[in-house]
Parts: C-alpha cells; sequence; structure tokens
C-alpha cells in the first residue's frame, strides 16, 4: 500500500515546485481583472458547488485538495471560450474495502451566456458523467458580479439534490424526469458499465438550490461561504467524515505566479487544504518568456552576379563553394540542407528543420539566408520543407522584394503570407539528399501505469533510453532505441485485468514485459518513405515497431496541402513479442487496419476519425480531437468504440483517455525541437488498442501543410 500522507505531500510539493518556477503576470484590483477561483473538485466554484463564469480560453488548471481521509487530484482544460472539460481522481482511504480506492471521473460544463450589465453568466455541467457514478451530479448555476462580491445560485440533481429535495420541475415535459435510478456503489463495484455516459441518471430524480457569495477582500485575498445540498453519505456510510451542516467556508490567497492556496471548513466537520495552478496552452504568461537567438537580420542586395560568386544556373550542377556557404548559413539558423537548384532569376532550396517548433519560423529563416547570401540577380525563392523522412509538405514561393520591404512593417508578416504562394511540394522538384545522416540521443524514461481504482499504483519502471536514427537514399531510414531500467516496482502490488478470459490480452500484459529484462530492445525497424505524387504520400516499414508488436506495416495518405480535409489507409501484420524484449516472438498474431480521415478545423482545432480492424480483432471507431496552439503545445483526448461487450473490456467499458504534446521549448524558452508526449488513459484495456507504428504519414506531414503553416505565420519574421 502506498503510504497516503506520502502520496498527498508529493502532490502537492511537485505542483508547489512547478508553480514556484514559473513567474506570470499578477492580478488587478477587481473581479474584472481575475480569472474565477477552482472549488475542491477542480472546476470554477466555490467551495463544493459549480459557479457559472468559465476560465480564459485554453486555460489548463491542476487542482489538489486533501481533506481527512479524501484526497482529490483534478485536470481541467478551457477547450474553447465556452466549453471546459475536467479529468479528476479522489482517493479514498478505507472506501469499499480497500486500503485507498481510487476514482475516477469526467466533467463537462458549458458557458450558456456571459455575464452582462444586467444578466448574470449561465453555465450548465454535469460532474462524474462517465465514471463509478460516485460524484454523479448535474447542475445549472448563474452567478453575477457586485463591485467585489459575486452571488451564484443554482439547481441540481445528483449529489447536489441530497438535502433539502423538492420534486423535479423538468417532470413537467416528461415523467421520465421524476425518479433517478438507483446507481451501485456500496460495497464491491461491480466494473463492469463504469465509464460509459449514462445519460439514463441526467438531470433525473429530486432537485435542490444550491448557492454562496465570494468576496474579493484584497486583490489577492477572497472569502467564501456557500449552501452545498450534498451531504455526502457514501464518505459518513464508509469513512468517519461526519456532515454536521451544509454551509461551508473558505479562504483562499492567490498568488502573482498562477497559484491559489485555499483552506476550508467543510460540512462543520472537516478542515481541508486546497493547491490550484493554473497556465494558459495559447499564451502561457506563467511559464519562463524566453525568446530564442536572434534570426539573421536582412541586408543590402550584394553587389555581384551569379557567375562571380560561381553560382551555377543549372539543377544538375551546384557549385561546392556556394553550397558550402549556404549549408553553414543554414546550419546556423538550426536548418539542415536538402538540396539547391538555381535557374534564371529563381532559386530554389529545399531542407530539414531540425531545431525550430513553429514550421513558419523555419521558413522565414530559410527565407532570410537566401536573401543574405543569393547574388543580385535572384528574385523569387522557392521554398520547400521536408519531413524527417524526406516527404515534401507546402511549397512557399516568395518575392525577395517582398522580404525587405515587410521585414521590419508592423504587420509584415501576414502581409507576406497574403503576397506569398503556397501550393503542394513535390519531391522531385529539386535534387534529393543522398548523404546519410546518423542521428542519436541518451535520455531518461518514466514508463507508468499509476491509479488503479483498488490499488495506489500498478507499475511505474525508471531508465535509460538510448535512439538512434540513420537515414539513407531517399526516403529510407534505420531507427531503434534500447532500454534499461534502473528502478522500478513492477513485482509489488499488481491488480490483475479485469477483462474477459476470452479477449487476446493485447495490451493488459504489458507489466510482464517490464517484469522480464532489465535491458529491452524497444524498437527496431526499417521504412521506406514514397511521394509518387505531389497530393499522394506512401510508407512501408518492417521490424519491431514498440515493446509489444513487431511485423510489416504499409500506409498511403492523400493529402493536398491547401486543402482541410486528408485521407488514408494502412493495413499491419504484427506478432506479439517475448515478454524479454530481444528478438523473438510469442504465438498470437494478428491482422490490423484502419481508413482514416482527418479534418483541420478552425482556432487550431485537429479531428481525426480511424475507423477498421483493432488488435484483439475487434471492429470500431476511433475518433481524436485536439487542438494545437501556435507555440506547438497540443492536448486532445480520444475515444474508442468496438464491437467488443463492455463485459468483455473489463473496467472501464471502453478505450479513452488524454493526450498531451508539449515542446520544451514553450517550456524554456530556447530553440529545440525536443518534446514531452504522452497519453493518459484511466485504464488500459485490451479493447481498441492499435500498434504503434513510428513515423505514421500525417504526423509526418501535419507541421508543413498549409493551415498549419498559416496558423504560425505570425513568427515568420521572427
Amino acid at each position: 500500500m502506498q503510504d497516503k500522507t506520502t502520496m498527498k505531500t508529493g502532490l502537492l510539493a511537485a505542483l508547489g515546485i512547478a508553480g514556484l518556477c514559473h513567474p506570470s503576470q499578477g492580478w488587478g484590483q477587481s473581479w474584472d481583472d481575475q480569472r474565477p477561483l477552482l472549488n475542491y473538485f477542480g472546476i470554477p466554484g466555490i467551495v463544493d458547488t459549480p459557479t457559472a463564469h468559465a476560465l480564459q480560453d485554453a486555460d489548463v488548471s491542476i487542482s489538489t485538495n486533501v481533506m481527512d481521509e479524501m484526497a482529490r487530484v483534478a485536470l481541467s482544460f478551457q477547450i474553447g471560450p465556452r466549453f471546459s472539460g475536467t479529468f479528476r481522481y479522489t482517493a479514498l482511504e478505507g472506501f469499499n474495502g480497500h486500503d485507498i480506492y481510487l476514482d475516477r471521473a469526467f466533467d463537462i460544463r458549458y458557458l450558456l451566456s456571459e455575464e452582462g450589465p444586467r444578466r448574470p453568466a449561465v453555465t450548465i455541467g454535469l460532474l462524474d458523467f462517465a465514471g463509478t457514478g460516485i460524484y454523479s451530479s448535474e447542475y445549472i448555476v448563474a452567478t453575477k458580479t457586485f463591485g467585489r462580491l459575486r452571488a451564484s445560485a443554482g439547481i441540481g440533481w445528483g449529489r447536489l439534490a441530497e438535502a433539502g429535495g423538492f420534486d423535479n420541475p423538468l417532470g413537467l415535459i416528461s415523467s421520465d424526469f421524476d425518479d433517478r435510478p438507483t446507481q451501485q456503489v456500496g460495497g464491491e463495484v461491480a466494473f463492469e458499465g463504469t465509464g460509459v455516459p449514462d445519460t439514463g441518471h441526467w438531470f433525473r430524480g429530486d432537485a435542490a438550490l444550491f448557492g454562496g457569495v465570494q468576496y474579493l477582500a484584497t486583490d489577492k485575498l477572497v472569502l467564501s461561504a456557500e449552501y452545498s445540498p450534498d451531504e455526502y453519505t457514501l464518505e459518513e456510510a464508509q469513512l468517519s467524515f461526519e456532515n454536521a451542516s451544509q454551509f461551508n467556508v473558505a479562504a483562499s490567497y492567490r498568488f502573482d505566479n498562477g497559484i491559489d492556496l485555499g483552506l476550508a471548513f467543510l460540512h462543520g466537520s472537516t478542515a481541508a487544504f486546497q493547491l490550484n495552478y493554473v497556465i494558459n496552452a495559447k499564451n502561457p504568461s506563467t511559464l519562463p518568456s524566453g525568446h530564442g537567438d536572434t534570426p539573421p537580420a536582412l541586408t543590402a542586395r550584394p553587389q555581384y552576379s551569379a557567375a562571380d560568386l560561381g553560382w551555377t544556373l543549372s539543377e544538375a550542377d551546384l557549385s561546392a563553394g556556394a553550397d558550402g556557404d549556404l549549408e553553414a548559413a543554414l546550419n546556423a539558423q538550426g536548418l539542415d540542407l536538402v538540396g539547391f537548384a538555381a535557374q534564371g532569376q529563381t532559386a530554389r532550396l529545399r531542407y530539414r528543420n531540425t531545431t525550430h517548433t513553429n514550421e513558419a519560423r523555419a521558413i522565414g529563416r530559410a527565407a532570410r539566408v537566401l536573401a543574405r547570401n543569393a547574388p543580385d540577380d535572384i528574385e523569387t525563392f522557392v521554398l520547400e520543407p521536408v519531413t524527417d523522412h524526406g516527404l515534401t509538405g507546402t511549397r512557399v514561393t516568395v518575392a525577395r522584394a517582398d522580404l525587405e520591404e515587410l521585414e521590419y512593417a508592423a504587420d509584415g508578416a501576414w502581409k507576406s503570407f497574403a503576397r506569398a504562394d503556397l501550393d503542394n511540394g513535390y519531391a522531385d522538384s529539386v535534387p534529393l539528399e543522398v548523404t546519410p545522416q546518423l542521428e542519436w540521443a541518451l535520455s531518461p524514461y518514466i514508463w507508468s501505469s499509476i491509479y488503479d481504482p483498488r490499488y495506489s499504483d500498478r507499475y511505474n519502471d525508471i531508465g535509460i533510453e538510448a535512439n538512434a536514427k540513420y537515414r539513407f537514399g531517399s526516403g529510407w531510414v534505420i531507427g531503434g532505441s534500447t532500454q534499461y531500467r534502473l528502478l522500478g516496482d513492477t513485482e509489488t502490488n499488481v491488480a490483475e485485468s479485469t477483462a474477459s478470459s476470452n479477449v487476446p490480452k493485447v495490451r493488459t500484459g504489458a507489466r510482464q514485459y517490464l517484469e522480464a529484462t532489465k535491458f529491452a530492445l524497444q524498437d527496431l525497424y526499417v521504412s521506406k518513405y514514397l511521394q509518387p505524387t505531389d497530393t499522394l504520400y506512401g510508407r512501408l516499414s518492417a521490424g519491431y515497431f514498440e515493446h509489444m508488436y513487431g511485423g510489416l506495416s504499409g500506409e498511403v495518405l492523400w493529402a493536398p496541402q491547401t486543402s482541410r480535409f486528408a485521407f488514408g489507409a494502412e493495413l499491419n501484420w504484427v506478432q506479439q513479442r517475448e515478454f524479454e524484449r530481444h528478438f523473438g516472438f510469442q504465438d498470437y498474431d494478428v491482422l490490423t487496419g484502419h481508413a482514416s480521415a482527418y479534418l483541420k478545423g478552425n482556432s487550431g482545432m485537429h479531428y481525426q476519425v480511424d475507423a477498421g480492424r483493432y488488435l484483439a480483432g475487434d471492429w470500431g471507431a476511433t475518433l481524436k480531437v485536439e487542438r494545437e496552439f501556435a507555440n506547438g503545445i497540443r492536448l486532445g483526448a480520444f475515444a474508442t468504440f468496438t464491437d467488443m461487450d463492455t463485459e468483455d473490456f473489463g473496467e472501464g467499458s471502453f478505450d479513452k483517455g488524454i493526450t498531451f504534446d508539449v515542446p520544451l521549448s514553450a517550456l524554456t524558452g530556447k530553440r529545440g525541437k525536443q518534446r514531452i508526449a504522452g497519453t493518459f488513459r484511466p485504464i488500459l484495456g485490451d479493447g481498441g488498442a492499435r500498434v504503434i507504428v513510428p513515423g505514421r504519414l500525417y504526423d509526418e506531414i501535419r507541421p508543413t501543410r498549409q493551415g498549419t503553416l498559416q496558423s504560425q505565420w505570425g513568427q515568420v519574421f521572427r
């Protein structure tokens, strides 16, 4: 059993250190200058009850609080100006017969109307709409500001209607709203069916009123009081919690770095402590503000001709001297020369961006290098950024005179976009790279699966990873990585899967791979990338793709650069690897594949649907929604629904999770393409599982597609 005090202290210490390391702007003297407080469920609210105001668009918050035998950690994301989602864990000591029971819950809320001079803000929300249902409730709440005072009042259902309940007013619409089905939450929870949104409970049964006030005592201190209908019935029955009153009071102190500290007295019996941290993914003012290196300034055109420099105007014959100078200048800007040609008054450059998260910035750097080094009679630059594996994305054509005119213009970036010509790139437009290139790195890794609802952890693995990638020829790449485990607790307190024994253990056997050996071959593969036309891409791969599977993989992608849409198909034959992760295989093999559709939406939104056959032989589809910001931060969520019964899938009912992908440059302000990425699943099951194949095509070309470049173009001169 994980020590409860250690768990709480670790969570609070980690969050506190993260916040203290990231200074931000201070808060003003009125509510107009302040974001809403987060309540003890990690959503905008008072103490237990919600309020109506939304966080700022793209805000990401981490909230944690402790009280007696309970601790909560919540991660919230303001997906849009009105819509937000929350994923929350609650640790209950001694609940359901377990030392520490970890309950998972998802919340969503939508701002129906913003506050105006005469009208309040109004929000509708659902708490724990797809979990075990322990905290299941729904609400509609209104909030109005009166100077330094904010008042909220609302109507709730479920746990927000345990005290002072009355007949559901929605019963006037239909008698179906009169009664709320009883949820199985006492004793040993039957996990089958948990994790599925149960619309049959929403806004059903008795309703109750709640409300409270928040007073801005100073620009830092907020005092709160509320009436909450939540009687904590389950906690009273199974824990030592005592509900002596329906009133809660709290005080919160706001620091200038995105941190709030709070103290509360709950239900007349329990003291609680809270720590919140909020950053904005779109404008992370709470993160370091480094600007990176300075781009090369444009200078007056050199007064010499191409012949003076020895630059050939033939695509087939490049001058060694000019090529060498150009390559060195590109390398200084974090770019690799792939190909160059000049003809007439046009210079064509193919390059690989090795350090810039923002591809538009890399385009600007490449254009500046040409403008500084090209002979006087070159008037047009054709820039073709290529992916790590040699695929060509959007081709950008700019006039040299536009660069010189707009470099220091107030709105020069967007004027340059309007004047530039963006179309489909093509691999045969200039000579391809033929010089072999080797990249390698040594770094730590963390492999963790935590928060089983019946145990405090499943397994954790910490070690060293060495990876390498070798490019050769036209579109060929060999990649691989090895891992050495330094620390791990894979043999302690591990829960067995709740999935049916009829389902192949395509993912739930993951811990056996960690236990088998300290030194392992993580992956080793060879891939060939093709670009037969300007809109069609292909990939063929063979080898050990990931820690559990190896085999053969083929993929095609149709992706016009000027279109919001792309379509692809992938087919894999894979076999399960031996637990030692060396070169052997087990008996299980499967043919799996998907047809995929991709859509680039507005405001950085990306939508992806994959339909086909998964690793366990089940058929279905995965929906993924992701938001990407100009600074390279990506946050998303996905859900997979297949023909596998929820009973066979086991706990969680279907595969779902949250994804994050954060460039280190957004955290440090320094140039670099290193990223911290991962997937956070409430539970890892065998249904809806896909093989991990390195270098899938859409992920390869997405950074250089026209829609992505357009959203990043504001940094083209930076």
